[in-house]
């Protein structure tokens, strides 16, 4: 394959991937449609994402035995096959972290369309992925922030109507004057008292709560 054929897949590739990849709603999804996608160019023996959550990957050959998965470089690095010491028809193996945990390993059969174009478009393909999923852990964290406000307006509304009851009393025992003795409407006003002081201890851990919400950031970013 010529180096423009080769290039016009890969960019081609590139253009699938970064199109459609967030339309994903769960990691493992978007890390497996990128390896199908890598894994149909025809250069490609084999692709490999060791990520956060778990181990993906596409084979035509074994290369579980390479000695450099499980490595994780800080940038882009290409290792010739002569240096994976496997027996797996490639020519190149192509590492690119998008994380300090995760790597996706490229195992490439193109001796002679490896230069800086097609290891900007895998750069990029990589980028996209990390952005990808990135977006996708804001779009989790923000839901689950959105429901945990909800449910602290909810539980709001059931604690304002557990003040109600003993509010009740304390404003009845004050128009009975002079009709119920003192130490009874003593007692009465304390026990209400004790509630309504309960129901507010409770309305101010939900406010903590909700304040460490706000103030993590995401709502406001959002």
């Amino acid at each position: 394959m010529s180096k423009l054929k080769y290039l016009n897949e890969l960019l081609f590739k590139a253009f699938e991937i970064s199109s459609q990849i967030w339309l994903f709603q769960k990691r493992e999804e978007m890390i497996n449609f990128f390896c199908e996608q890598i894994f149909e160019l025809k250069s490609c023996t084999a692709v490999v994402a060791i990520d956060s959550s778990g181990v993906y990957s596409k084979m035509k050959e074994d290369v579980t035995p390479c000695r450099y998965l499980g490595f994780h470089p800080r940038t882009i690095s290409v290792i010739p096959h002569d240096n994976c010491k496997c027996d797996v028809e490639h020519d190149y193996l192509i590492m690119i972290p998008y994380s300090k945990t995760s790597t996706i390993y490229f195992f490439l059969k193109s001796r002679n369309n490896i230069c800086e174009e097609t290891l900007q478009v895998l750069r990029d393909m990589v980028f996209v992925l990390s952005k990808a999923l990135d977006n996708l852990e804001t779009k989790i964290k923000l839901e689950v922030a959105f429901n945990q406000l909800q449910a602290n307006l909810n539980h709001f509304q059931y604690l304002a109507d557990k003040l109600r009851n003993p509010l009740a009393v304390i404003l009845g025992v004050t128009e009975l004057e002079g009709e119920i003795d003192c130490k009874k409407a003593f007692n009465l006003i304390r026990n209400s008292g004790l509630k309504i002081k309960k129901v507010l201890d409770e309305m101010r851990d939900s406010e903590i709560t909700t304040v460490k919400l706000c103030n993590s950031g995401l709502l406001l970013n959002y």
